[in-house]
């Protein structure tokens, strides 16, 4: 199985997403972004930008790629989240 596929099985399955630090870990696919790319051809994925703290308190942004297909929760979990972080 391709890490193409082994990415987009993962993000059909797990509503929250996929990090790069966790295609890393999960499957050795240290070009996230490329496979996103090419996913995106076929399949409706998007970024979120989400922020982190580092170890001596500066904040960085991260990119999760989130899959979203027609099953009514997808959506609306993800607009649900966005409003607290932009409410936080």
């Amino acid at each position: 199985m391709s890490k193409e596929s082994k990415v987009l099985d993962y993000l059909r399955t797990h509503k929250r997403g996929i990090t790069s630090m966790q295609a890393i870990e999960l499957f050795k696919a240290t070009r996230l972004s490329a496979i996103i790319f090419e996913l995106r051809k076929k399949h409706n994925i998007v970024t979120i930008t989400e922020h982190g703290i580092s170890e001596d308190g500066h904040t960085y942004p991260y990119a999760r790629y989130v899959y979203l297909n027609e099953e009514k929760d997808t959506i609306p979990f993800w607009k649900k989240l966005l409003k607290k972080k932009n409410n936080a």
